[in-house]
């Protein structure tokens, strides 16, 4: 039997409850960090919904990573990181892991193991 280095988790379900999303609310707070739009609001939020398949997409089909900041460049629209609160903030309640992950990851690394967390989630920790 082989040896273990690392077991990876999936974060969505696994380490966390599992969430349906509403990806229209996530692009309304997406829209809050948008700057030097002459666009109604309306406009921004779709466009931002559209960018969010593309951006999605591109990373289910073609195995690409994706940031914030390609949401943004995909609709075409500038923001400041500084204003992505609200987005964090959204995305705050899918977050909270189970209670006992932290005991089971102390005693994987106790055990010599490296850890890793699989997520499709297009987030970046604050303040990055």
């Amino acid at each position: 039997m082989a040896e273990l280095d690392a077991v990876i988790f999936d974060w969505g379900g696994t380490l966390t409850r599992w969430h349906d999303v509403d990806f229209h609310a996530e692009s309304l707070a997406l829209a809050q960090a948008v700057v030097n739009a002459d666009h109604d609001p309306a406009e921004i939020t779709a466009r931002l919904h559209a960018a969010g398949d593309v951006v999605w997409g591109r990373s289910r089909d073609h195995q690409q990573s994706a940031t914030i900041a390609d949401l943004f460049t995909e609709a075409g629209l500038d923001h400041d990181p500084e204003l992505l609160s609200a987005y964090y903030d959204f995305w705050e309640p899918h977050t909270a892991t189970d209670p006992e992950c932290r005991e089971m990851f102390a005693e994987l690394h106790a055990m010599g193991l490296r850890v890793g967390v699989l997520s499709n989630t297009i987030c970046a920790a604050r303040g990055t």
